[in-house]
């Protein structure tokens, strides 16, 4: 009964009647009180449409603490996983201060009390980024993509690491997630510390916007890479990549686009990288 009512939530949330989804949700958690499991699902579909639908993050916020701290001492998965989605919100919202610390209470959870990341964790951690990475350069998307999901569960800090983002972000590219891949990106260039990965991220959401058909955007970040990146212009040949996104604005004004694209068959990857 729970699990129809939460995606009877979800249904309508995603139909624009939020208020009604929340209205759905507190009898669901009447409904499911004597059951701790049960009602953490509740709470975290409730946060979901908060922070997702209605763009409450303090609504939100409230209700991943309550999950929180209601359940520190219970070893359930569900409590790990309201940490990381709260996390997941703060970094949506760009404090990626918040976001790490919340991260690093997420991991927290996961352990015995007083335990800390050991030797070995540390070690696996950067395994399996490099592995992913290897993966990516090998062509095996899929692969590195299910080893990036895989960091992103065992190894909640890493999302806020820059090697991390940038592996997820061209991960995604690859795959054709450009929606996800232009976030991962702009996470990224927030974080000054990582700006290494900044003008290589730029023409990630170069390429991701000219994908998606955002010309306008796409010959932005090449303009910002021709000025503050002129070796790496050069090196990836981006002044014919402009030519092709400039090239396809104007046959989309002319209304010749799908003839464009099948002109154009050969990638961005093959013909700039």
């Amino acid at each position: 009964r729970i699990q129809l009512m939460t995606a009877l939530m979800e249904a309508l949330a995603r139909q624009g009647r939020s208020s009604d989804a929340l209205i759905v949700g507190e009898k669901a958690l009447d409904a499911a009180r004597s059951v701790r499991a049960l009602t953490i699902a509740v709470q975290m579909k409730r946060a979901e449409i908060h922070w997702r639908q209605l763009q409450d993050f303090d609504a939100a916020a409230k209700d991943y603490a309550a999950i929180v701290d209601g359940n520190r001492r219970q070893t359930l998965d569900s409590v790990r996983e309201a940490a990381i989605a709260w996390g997941d919100m703060y970094l949506a919202m760009g404090d990626v201060p918040r976001a790490a610390s919340t991260y690093r209470l997420a991991d927290s959870l996961g352990r015995p009390a007083g335990q800390l990341a050991s030797v070995a964790d540390l070690a696996k951690r950067g395994g399996l980024l490099r592995t992913a990475e290897k993966l990516l350069r090998d062509g095996s998307i899929r692969q590195s993509r299910q080893v990036l999901e895989r960091i992103e569960q065992e190894y909640p800090e890493q999302k806020v690491e820059g090697l991390f983002r940038f592996l997820r972000a061209e991960s995604d590219r690859h795959a054709g997630f450009y929606e996800e891949s232009i976030f991962n990106y702009e996470v990224l260039l927030r974080m000054p510390q990582w700006s290494g990965y900044h003008s290589q991220a730029m023409a990630g959401l170069a390429d991701a916007h000219y994908r998606l058909d955002h010309f306008d955007e796409s010959l932005k970040w090449l303009d910002v890479i021709r000025e503050s990146d002129a070796a790496l212009h050069e090196s990836r040949k981006l002044d014919a990549f402009r030519n092709i996104v400039a090239g396809t604005r104007q046959a989309a004004a002319d209304g010749r686009l799908a003839q464009a694209r099948l002109d154009r068959t050969v990638s961005f990857d093959q013909a700039v990288f």
